[in-house]
């Protein structure tokens, strides 16, 4: 009989132990993103980013300044990447009060830094409970430093937090875009700010 109660009670143990380990892998594998705090010209926000990219350091970054998140194609040699995550404060100044009027100057001025630049969409949208612009273009833009390909397609989030204007982008080349409007979508609708 005891040995009986005590096969019953390993039993338990064992269907327990198994449920919570899957749940662990369901919980942490499967969503197949990472989140992250960060602090910004002193203030913090946090997003959720796909696994697969990794941090990216320009030489003239400093802690205040540019974040940017890159991914390299899945099994190559490349020390070059195609998609980009980038996220940038800018100060406000008497050319560019808020976002809305950098983004005008930014389409103004792209159609001379990017060749055949196409403007695909331009919507309203909200992040982190704050009214913002959402653009979305393509176009060739010498990128060689960091791209495997100088054609682009590149999703950008205007918007005004604290005095400064915020630019959240995800760039990819055009050649493999697949998913990344869903990686879009996913960081601008995990992205918040802490403060």
């Amino acid at each position: 009989m005891i040995s009986s109660k005590r096969a019953s009670f390993s039993k338990s143990i064992s269907i327990f132990l198994i449920i919570v380990f899957l749940l662990g892998i369901i919980m942490t594998g499967c969503s197949g993103y990472k989140e992250v705090t960060l602090t910004r010209k002193g203030i913090n926000f946090s997003f959720e980013y796909p696994s697969s990219y990794e941090e990216y350091r320009y030489s003239f970054q400093s802690e205040n300044f540019l974040t940017i998140l890159v991914r390299y194609p899945p099994d190559s040699q490349e020390i070059l990447a195609d998609r980009e995550i980038a996220i940038l404060p800018l100060v406000t100044n008497i050319e560019h009060p808020d976002a809305t009027s950098s983004l005008n100057s930014f389409l103004e001025n792209r159609v001379f830094d990017y060749e055949e630049f196409q403007l695909l969409e331009r919507s309203s949208v909200k992040v982190s409970g704050i009214d913002g612009e959402l653009i979305v273009f393509s176009g060739y833009y010498d990128v060689g430093y960091l791209f495997t390909s100088d054609h682009l397609k590149v999703w950008e989030v205007y918007l005004d937090y604290k005095d400064f204007i915020w630019i959240l982008r995800l760039s990819s080349i055009i050649d493999n875009t697949e998913g990344v409007e869903a990686e879009f979508q996913h960081f601008i609708d995990t992205f918040k700010f802490l403060d």
